[in-house]
């Protein structure tokens, strides 16, 4: 909803809403004359309004939302508001299980720097990159999240798959044979083109039955992927790579580790060329990009441990941020905090969080951030606990609060360890004390 509402503000309208809880965001908001109240009740709702939109985290019965009903204020979901946003636009979609956040900050700032001026939305919390843009410019990058099924009945002019995978299943009966006929869905739906990794196309081939496709990969593509290495430049990590591309080969680097980025940079990259036609410094659009917080992100301190906070939303995730961090700093004793994110992704892939963490040489797991989920009968942070204490062979503790993890954390700071949270909940408070 951030981004929904800075580029409302961007557009001239006046703009207020609500949260339980502080968040990340919230002073970008402030900044730019956007008022929050933190309690959700009818008394927020006034004769000024004039229309109320509301996300899918948001029950029926939410105080602010029936009062706005009971007001004939006009009451409208968030999917159906960037639909009508977008319906003019060439949209340029990035969606996918894992990597859009990333992608569609890639896409919206090459896009940008090729000068098609987009506007843009993307759903992560960036403290340092504009994560909505408004201009009257006829490109729009939008993250199209597949969580949603609504969300896949967009008709993009571009599409940037970025992957398929088994998260964000329970909209899809648990079902990911459903989720990837979704996906084959927006893929039909896509005007022009579809950028994919290599893989993936001829995961789909045989389903869908739009064709216009472009590639990434390793071995095969129509850009292909060469002698990556990720460096630890004192500072941060940095990715150099060559590219054997469509109308030319290049070496270039980006400002973050793992491959896993760099093939998000360059579907976003085959895109921008596929509009604008062979570009001629294409390094030059690498290396300026910016760096997606909360993604492997160093958090620095006062101490000599290694400091990292990534989203990790999903054990996929989790597993690659594990594994490069084993790869790029084998000596540390890797400390996780882990807070998983939604009961329903964990208990669909508990066994998948449960092999995730045996990366990691020790485990603090802290209560599920449930994004206003109910339990019910699903696995819950308890559980994971209790798995882990019989398979794991390092030390495995539970967390049970934020307070507790972050007086636990500073007491772990030593040159030895490396420490990672882990979550798009609000894990990331754990470090606002020892940030220097």
């Amino acid at each position: 909803m951030t981004p929904l509402a800075l580029y409302y503000r961007a557009m001239g309208y006046h703009v207020e809403g609500s949260d339980l809880q502080s968040f990340r965001m919230e002073s970008i908001l402030q900044n730019q004359g956007i008022s929050i109240h933190y309690k959700q009740s009818k008394e927020n709702i006034h004769p000024g309004i004039t229309s109320l939109i509301y996300s899918a985290a948001i029950p029926s019965t939410n105080p602010e939302l029936v009062e706005a009903r009971a007001c004939n204020i006009p009451c409208v979901h968030r999917i159906d508001v960037l639909k009508e946003i977008v319906q003019p636009k060439t949209l340029l979609s990035v969606t996918g299980s894992y990597g859009k956040s990333t992608t569609s900050t890639f896409l919206s700032s090459m896009a940008e720097q090729c000068g098609l001026q987009p506007s843009w939305l993307i759903g992560a919390d960036m403290l340092h990159y504009p994560c909505a843009r408004f201009t009257n410019s006829n490109y729009f990058v939008l993250e199209t999240d597949e969580s949603q099924p609504s969300f896949l009945d967009f008709h993009p002019s571009y599409l940037i798959l970025t992957n398929i995978g088994v998260d964000h299943l329970t909209n899809y009966e648990n079902n990911p044979e459903k989720l990837k006929q979704a996906m084959v869905h927006i893929v039909d739906n896509t005007k022009k083109k579809i950028v994919t990794p290599y893989a993936v196309k001829e995961s789909l081939e045989n389903q869908a039955v739009q064709n216009s496709w472009i590639t990434c990969g390793f071995e095969n593509g129509d850009y292909r992927i060469t002698h990556h290495h990720t460096y630890f430049d004192g500072s941060g990590l940095r990715t150099s790579f060559h590219v054997d591309g469509k109308y030319s080969s290049f070496h270039a680097e980006i400002p973050m580790p793992s491959i896993r980025n760099v093939m998000d940079a360059l579907l976003s990259f085959a895109l921008v060329e596929d509009i604008v036609g062979p570009i001629a410094t294409p390094s030059d659009y690498f290396s300026s990009l910016p760096v997606v917080e909360r993604r492997f992100q160093f958090i620095p301190t006062e101490s000599r441990a290694l400091f990292i906070d990534d989203e990790g939303d999903s054990p996929d995730v989790i597993k690659q941020v594990l594994e490069d961090a084993k790869l790029y700093f084998p000596h540390r004793h890797l400390i996780v905090f882990l807070q998983p994110h939604r009961y329903s992704r964990l208990h669909n892939l508990f066994t998948e969080y449960v092999q995730a963490m045996q990366w990691a040489d020790e485990v603090f797991i802290l209560p599920v951030y449930a994004a206003g989920e109910e339990q019910e009968n699903r696995k819950n942070s308890m559980d994971l606990f209790e798995a882990l204490k019989k398979c794991h062979t390092g030390s495995v503790h539970y967390v049970h609060s934020l307070a507790e993890g972050s007086l636990l954390l500073s007491s772990l700071l030593r040159p030895s360890n490396a420490i990672i949270t882990l979550g798009p909940g609000d894990v990331w408070k754990l470090y606002q004390d020892i940030c220097e």
